[in-house]
């Protein structure tokens, strides 16, 4: 039996891929920082509060794990200069757990001190 993918596979894949693309839509906020500010405004406009997410998980390369600290921080930031009501979302496993316990806990203390620097902590 040969276990090469074929063209019917590949089908299905990018009709599963498109399918779900269309599910997600509803619940993701964008590509960028600026779509999911966006997204963020526009909750506050409805009346709701944001909780923003940086996709990514199982984290094991510092590299990865580094950016995406960098990331949220800078999500946070941008939350508090644009006056959006809103949180963040953090997966241990993004902050490093899957490498080490302390690396993770490093991590979520520095996140959790700029939550506290731009008033997101309620």
């Amino acid at each position: 039996m040969d276990n090469q993918p074929n063209h019917s596979d590949s089908h299905n894949y990018l009709l599963m891929e498109r399918l779900l693309l269309r599910l997600v839509k509803k619940w993701a906020a964008g590509d960028d920082i600026e779509d999911a500010l966006m997204a963020a405004k526009n909750c506050n406009m409805k009346g709701q509060k944001a909780i923003l997410n940086y996709f990514g998980e199982d984290l094991t390369e510092e590299e990865r794990i580094n950016r995406t600290i960098k990331e949220y921080s800078n999500l946070l930031e941008r939350l508090y200069l644009s006056q959006i009501e809103g949180c963040i979302s953090v997966k241990p496993s993004q902050l490093g757990l899957s490498v080490s316990y302390e690396l993770c806990l490093k991590n979520l203390r520095a996140l959790t001190k700029r939550a506290i620097e731009f008033g997101r902590t309620h």
